[in-house]
């Protein structure tokens, strides 16, 4: 629902302006003073808001009644009750990926305003590519644009097709990814979703084949450099999924921190060559916080929610579920599980505040976040003046404390309409004196 308004649409530095959320946070304050030095700084534009009215599940591909109320008592209402708002202002955003990855494009294309029945298909053919659109909304600003680039597969050779017309969701045509540049122009924000295949342990595959090392991210961000020519590269970390459930998230967690140390440890070949700026935003923080939340909700134990299991042996007469799954990721409301290590349904029949079906996620629960984060990420580069690609270490600063604010379910914004200056001891906005 975007019928509310910008209020005037005022954006100042960094991310708040008049009766918005701000957070009190010590490194995020070190940001907000430095960039507020810069009276000519070109910060990416966000803004978080308020919900008027309680928040509800609202999930990817979904239809009413999937969407299930958020309780009053929960941490979705003290600590997530708000939407995040960005204006993509020229900026040119693409995000590659599977269906997770397009689950997360739309949380950026609701943020940003942007009408999702006016997105282009860039495979007009659903058969060979479904779901790989762009999005030119006037809202994006002159030149920019939201897309989408479907690939199920790794973005490695391995997977590349030997033609165009033989290409699909899971290998990939370099023509294809030439000419969207060539035509578009190159992206400034390039979002990579590692994609896990989700089939695996409905196929009988080893979950451990999964795993990916440096090298093979080595590539990617090299293909990504020599097809489209980013300016920056973001990794998001895998969220918990039916499929990493097989072996207790471990091969899961284990490629996650392989991406954070390849982030970390990231260098470009020259200042002139290869993509300059490389950060991760860390989805896995924020989706296990929302687990942790949803499980609290329902008395599963903390140490039993990313190990408590609904097998849908008792069918819930939808074939699009996918089983097994976390039962703290899938299902909701208050009704404690009737096993303590594993169900046949959700208890009461009821899903749908953080994720329908076990894999996709809700944009009212996970949305806010997740795009504020990405966000957050996109303003760490956004400040020429700052010349930022030539200093890493204040690269790393950034990167940490945008995941540090918004990839969890603690940190609280707290809505003062009286002054905009930060109490950060007290975590509230300090009244005027």
């Amino acid at each position: 629902d975007m019928s509310f308004a910008y209020n005037h649409p005022r954006w100042d530095t960094l991310h708040f302006y008049d009766e918005t959320y701000v957070a009190a946070n010590e490194m995020l304050l070190q940001m907000i003073e430095r960039y507020t030095d810069n009276e000519h700084s070109n910060h990416f534009q966000y803004a978080l808001e308020l919900n008027e009215q309680p928040i509800w599940g609202g999930c990817y591909d979904c239809g009413m009644n999937e969407i299930e109320n958020v309780p009053e008592h929960s941490r979705f209402m003290t600590n997530n009750n708000f939407k995040t708002k960005v204006k993509i202002s020229g900026k040119k955003i693409a995000i590659m990926g599977d269906s997770i990855g397009d689950n997360f494009a739309l949380f950026f294309e609701k943020a940003a305003g942007l009408d999702g029945n006016k997105v282009k298909w860039l495979v007009p053919d659903p058969k060979r590519m479904d779901r790989t659109w762009i999005n030119e909304g006037e809202e994006t600003g002159e030149g920019g644009y939201l897309s989408f680039l479907r690939l199920n597969a790794l973005f490695t050779s391995d997977n590349m097709a030997v033609d165009e017309e033989s290409s699909g969701p899971s290998q990939w045509s370099p023509t294809f990814y030439r000419d969207f540049a060539k035509t578009y122009g190159s992206p400034d924000v390039f979002i990579y979703r590692t994609p896990w295949p989700w089939m695996a342990g409905f196929s009988g595959e080893n979950i451990k084949e999964v795993n990916v090392g440096p090298e093979v991210l080595e590539e990617i961000v090299n293909n990504a450099y020599h097809l489209l020519r980013p300016k920056t590269f973001i990794f998001l970390t895998s969220p918990a999924n039916n499929n990493a459930i097989y072996d207790g998230l471990a091969s899961l967690r284990k490629d996650n921190e392989v991406i954070r140390n390849f982030v970390r440890q990231y260098s470009p070949p020259s200042p002139s060559e290869g993509i300059q700026n490389v950060m991760f935003m860390d989805f896995e923080k924020l989706t296990d916080a929302l687990i942790l939340a949803n499980a609290e909700l329902m008395s599963i134990p903390p140490e039993m929610a990313f190990s408590h299991i609904n097998t849908g042996v008792d069918k819930e007469a939808d074939p699009t579920y996918y089983y097994p799954q976390l039962t703290a990721m899938a299902c909701a409301g208050t009704t404690p599980p009737a096993h303590p290590v594993n169900i046949g349904s959700c208890p009461d029949k009821r899903r749908g505040i953080i994720s329908r079906d076990g894999i996709h996620w809700c944009d009212k629960t996970t949305g806010p976040r997740a795009t504020a984060g990405l966000a957050c990420l996109i303003d760490c580069v956004s400040n020429d003046s700052d010349d930022i690609e030539d200093r890493p270490e204040q690269l790393r600063e950034c990167e940490f404390a945008c995941n540090h604010m918004y990839m969890n379910m603690e940190t609280v914004f707290v809505l003062d309409k009286t002054s905009q200056k930060i109490d950060s001891k007290q975590g509230h906005l300090e009244n005027p004196k």
